[in-house]
């Protein structure tokens, strides 16, 4: 019996990673090694978003969430162990991407997206994934896309159905297109009519792994195509900018539908790139920044005025007892049950705020990260009839290296 034997010289194994997407006539490894890429939520649509993202080598990623691990978590959230209960999710979820792909550099942010991450992390940055389950984070997202003037790519799931949409500033409708009269009166009972926050009961929408891999699926999927075609967006495969793609599980049917412009929206923004100044040790005041180098050549003239990204609460007074209680926390993060004074239980305290204020003035010398400006946070600085937009910090502290 004669047995055939094979020349095996010519084979190679493959040890790039990365070897069959690269196989792809129009994969361009190199631009997603260079790519920016924020996800913010990092609960079951989150977590399925960053390990693919993670998979497919998207060099730098930023994971945004303000939560911890819960056991319901578990049954939906591929990077997350039952030892994890009790942990913060950007850490367990960024450990597990490292794992998956230590070749790429990907950063966590354990903070609310309103008040505590800066907005200039926005700016610089390719795409943002919103894997959010709440109307008010999607709007605040959407905002800072749109001055940012980069990609949202919008996800939102339930128990058998999902949906997909993509926003890009300047190319139709965004997110805020989309609200109704009735979405606007749910989102401003969020606030009482001093601007402290209502207590709202915590929902818990019905959903499984197998939609939210899904969804994120497609959500991953838009951003690989708007990362290969950023220059031509209009063009690109999957959906066009102002569409959104819905899925559902029980009929197995997929709709896209072109989302309406509001030629009124607000939201709608000219993207305006800040001016990044260093304040390694967060001591930086409105009075030195004012004299910054940097912003010499905008000739603001000798008392700008500086404009603080939200209403900052200093502190409550109430004119019944004489009682003063420091607070020093955004007005729109104080609970509406402040508005008490605990000591005489007299309502209506009178709130001492600051939003905007002359460097020469008392504010002008208090740092401003205890007036809230969180580490990339954007300040506008106004004098002499113009307006310069300043990032405090370094991109490189919420991204990591370049």
């Amino acid at each position: 019996m004669t047995h055939s034997t094979f020349d095996l010289s010519g084979f190679q194994h493959a040890e790039d990673r990365y070897d069959r997407q690269k196989r792809i006539q129009w994969w361009d490894q190199d631009r997603l090694d260079r790519a920016h890429v924020m996800v913010i939520g990092a609960g079951a649509l989150g977590n399925e978003a960053i390990k693919l993202l993670a998979l497919v080598g998207v060099g730098h990623l930023l994971v945004v969430d303000f939560d911890t691990i819960e056991t319901s978590n578990l049954s939906r959230s591929v990077l997350f162990r039952e030892t994890d209960i009790g942990r913060r999710k950007v850490d367990a979820a960024v450990e597990r991407a490292r794992e998956l792909n230590p070749d790429i550099q990907i950063q966590g942010f354990h903070g609310d997206v309103e008040f505590d991450l800066g907005e200039g992390a926005f700016h610089g940055c390719d795409c943002v994934l919103g894997c959010l389950d709440n109307m008010h984070a999607r709007l605040i997202v959407n905002r800072a896309c749109q001055r940012a003037g980069i990609p949202f790519v919008h996800g939102g799931i339930g128990d058998v159905s999902g949906e997909v949409a993509l926003f890009v500033p300047g190319m139709g409708a965004c997110f805020e297109c989309l609200m109704t009269a009735g979405a606007w009166k749910h989102e401003m009972q969020r606030y009482s009519c001093g601007g402290l926050r209502n207590a709202a009961p915590e929902r818990h929408t019905p959903t499984t792994a197998t939609i939210a891999g899904l969804i994120a699926t497609l959500m991953v999927n838009e951003t690989l195509y708007g990362l290969h075609h950023s220059e031509r967006l209009a063009d690109k495969p999957g959906l066009k900018p102002g569409q959104r793609l819905f899925v559902s599980l029980e009929s197995y049917a997929l709709q896209v539908m072109d989302l309406p412009e509001d030629p009124e929206c607000l939201a709608h923004d000219s993207p305006t790139p800040p001016i990044w100044v260093p304040d390694p040790d967060r001591e930086l005041t409105g009075a030195t920044l004012a004299t910054h180098p940097s912003l010499a050549a905008a000739k603001l003239g000798t008392d700008p005025e500086i404009v603080l990204p939200f209403e900052w609460l200093i502190s409550l007074h109430c004119a019944e007892c004489g009682a003063e209680e420091t607070i020093h926390q955004p007005l729109a993060r104080i609970g509406v049950e402040k508005d008490i004074c605990p000591h005489c239980h007299t309502p209506g305290r009178e709130k001492n705020l600051v939003d905007r204020f002359h460097v020469d003035s008392d504010h002008g010398n208090t740092p401003l990260a205890q007036l809230g400006v969180p580490v990339g946070g954007i300040v506008a600085l106004r004098g002499n009839g113009k307006t310069v937009t300043v990032a405090l910090g370094s991109s490189e502290a919420l991204w990591g290296p370049a």
